[in-house]
């Protein structure tokens, strides 16, 4: 009888014992809210190019009215996590008559416009762009130049790009 009651009194103090510790166990709750905002940036490899358009890099023959130089030394990066958008160039200032610079910006996710003379108007150089990320695209420089430039020990524009929304 002893021993009914002894084990009786450890089952009552162990329900006790766990009844107090579930009683004792307390949770709370908090909300978590994300919030993503708008990202859309740009940026390209280098920040200074250099074309220099002489007979030997121009493949310049006698007869020939113009030369052109390519250069693709530069690439662009580019992220939006927004639809409907497109990479805009412009220049800050035109080059002298009878000089010309266009670029050609290759796309992995969106349209390539193709080969794009810069003037100061920003126009179209990748279109259909919306929710991508692409690294490392390859941004082809076309400079151009006729008989009617003299040597001019150079002309510096700046060229911009810009992650817009297509309108």
């Amino acid at each position: 009888m002893f021993k009914i009651k002894w084990i009786g009194a450890m089952v009552l103090v162990f329900l006790m014992v766990f009844a107090g510790v579930a009683m004792a166990a307390n949770t709370t709750t908090q909300d978590a809210t994300i919030t993503v905002e708008a990202i859309n940036e740009v940026s390209v490899s280098a920040g200074t190019i250099s074309i220099t358009i002489n007979a030997a890099n121009a493949s310049v023959t006698a007869g020939d009215s113009s030369f052109t130089v390519t250069d693709t030394n530069t690439t662009m990066s580019y992220t939006t996590n927004e639809a409907s958008k497109k990479i805009t160039a412009a220049i800050d200032a035109d080059y002298a008559a009878g000089i010309t610079l266009q670029v050609n910006v290759a796309s992995t996710s969106a349209t390539s416009a193709g080969d794009v003379t810069l003037s100061t108007t920003a126009a179209d150089v990748i279109t259909g762009l919306g929710n991508a990320a692409d690294s490392a695209e390859t941004i082809t420089y076309t400079a151009t130049s006729t008989t009617s430039v003299a040597p001019n020990g150079g002309e510096t524009h700046t060229v911009t790009f810009t992650l817009t929304d297509t309108i």
